[in-house]
């Protein structure tokens, strides 16, 4: 009987009857259509391939990684491990620093051998945050941002708030003014520290340092340097900025010793300073001396090439 194409779905059970579809077979139709290549053809795809993969990846992730503000590409290093759980991150970040919390002695200040100038003092030079005590002016700190409860010593009294402290009589500077505590703060000595030369304050409900500082004609009142900046035998390192830092106790405090022992009182005023002296103490605080030449300046200006020498001597 004639069968025509209508028909072949009826016809293809029969004749197709044993031809099975398997993997064999499509592997076999497979291979007839393709050209030959060469037995490690399959190994080289897989490789070239997991290469081209990794490198996508690589790209990307560079593409898209936060910079720091330097331009720099941040790297997470981590430790060598099979397990997830084994790896640990050398550096950590998942646990906020408060200044507050910082231990004494591991506040640093610039980075490398030789620091950046970078002034301590807060507020600018006409306006500045402080407390006035004694007949003495103390300028705010803007390190450390809080001072623990094991860094204050005696009370001394509480604030009056004064708007413009260069307004203010004689007799209120004698007393307790403010123009950053809040009337009524606390203000008290710093454990190890001479009132004379810095006072902790209350202001916005944490405890500041201030250091001595001229202001409006309230300087340091006569005598010596010493007497406004009582830090002999207690230093642990010191940085001058543009030169280096002094990180030998014994070494830092025979230089301050010079420091205190052969500066000339030059004048009331500070000195405009590009440079600066950090004075960081046993205790972990930080003071600091605006330097210009062989001047130095926080409360009064104060001349001494004799410690400029000595440092460098030191430092080289």
């Amino acid at each position: 009987m004639k069968k025509t194409l209508t028909d072949l779905s009826a016809v293809a059970p029969e004749m197709l009857d044993g031809l099975r579809a398997g993997a064999e077979l499509r592997a076999r139709i497979l291979d007839a259509r393709r050209p030959a290549l060469p037995r490690m053809w399959p190994r080289f795809a897989v490789v070239a391939c997991a290469g081209a993969l990794a490198l996508a990846v690589g790209i990307t992730a560079l593409v898209s990684a936060p910079t720091e503000p330097n331009g720099t590409v941040p790297i997470e290093i981590h430790a060598a491990g099979d397990n997830e759980d084994d790896v640990e991150h050398l550096f950590p970040t998942d646990t906020p620093l408060l200044l507050a919390d910082v231990p004494g002695g591991s506040l640093s200040i610039g980075s490398g051998s030789v620091s950046a100038f970078n002034s301590l003092f807060a507020g600018d030079s006409g306006n500045f945050p402080l407390v006035g005590y004694d007949g003495g002016a103390y300028r705010m700190l803007s390190q450390p941002g809080s001072l623990g409860g094991g860094a204050l010593g005696n009370s001394l009294g509480s604030a009056a708030y004064i708007n413009d402290p260069s307004q203010a009589d004689s007799s209120a500077w004698y007393g307790l003014i403010s123009n950053a505590a809040d009337d009524g703060s606390p203000v008290y000595a710093v454990s190890g520290l001479s009132a004379k030369t810095a006072v902790a304050a209350e202001v916005n409900g944490k405890m500041r340092l201030f250091q001595r500082f001229s202001y409006s004609g309230y300087g340091p009142g006569g005598g010596s340097l010493e007497n406004v900046l009582d830090v002999r035998g207690k230093v642990q390192s010191l940085d001058l900025s543009g030169v280096g830092k002094i990180t030998d106790s014994g070494a830092a405090n025979a230089l301050m010793n010079t420091l205190l022992d052969n500066a000339v009182f030059k004048g009331n005023d500070v000195t405009r300073s590009k440079e600066a002296l950090n004075i960081e103490l046993s205790n972990g605080l930080v003071l600091q001396l605006l330097v210009s030449q062989n001047t130095f300046s926080a409360c009064g200006s104060w001349s001494c090439p004799e410690f400029i020498a000595a440092f460098e001597a030191a430092i080289n």
